[in-house]
């Protein structure tokens, strides 16, 4: 899953942050205009963030995921962030269904809204 987060930045290049959704078998890169993201960005709970070309991509916890993609990031270490709510209404975003751990396919680019705006995303406690 790391290539399809990084072929995600690669391809959106227009932010220095970058915010990654999980949810069953899909997977959702989205650029955000500041650190502290859009309103799903700011109610997700994050697990950590690395660095890649100078930009920030923020992890957050995986919702009833399929494949388990955290184990598949660099050995680097997920560091920890912590970020505020803000609101950023149509952040600009990759969606790639999953095969599996290792096969991906973009399906959609564009606003993402509808899909990090999910309830579930809801129920995590803020940072």
């Amino acid at each position: 899953m790391y290539y399809a987060i990084i072929n995600g930045v690669d391809k959106l290049q227009n932010s220095q942050y970058y915010y990654v959704f999980a949810f069953s078998d899909s997977l959702v890169v989205t650029s955000v205009s500041n650190i502290n993201g859009c309103l799903s960005c700011g109610g997700a709970k994050k697990i950590g963030s690395f660095n890649y070309d100078n930009k920030l991509i923020i992890v957050t916890k995986p919702i009833d995921i399929k494949y388990n993609f955290v184990n598949n990031l660099p050995s680097k270490r997920l560091k920890p962030i912590s970020t505020t709510q803000k609101i950023n209404r149509n952040p600009e975003g990759i969606i790639y269904k999953l095969k599996d751990s290792n096969t991906f396919r973009e399906v959609y680019k564009g606003d993402v809204s509808k899909f990090i705006n999910k309830y579930e995303y809801q129920l995590h406690p803020k940072d």
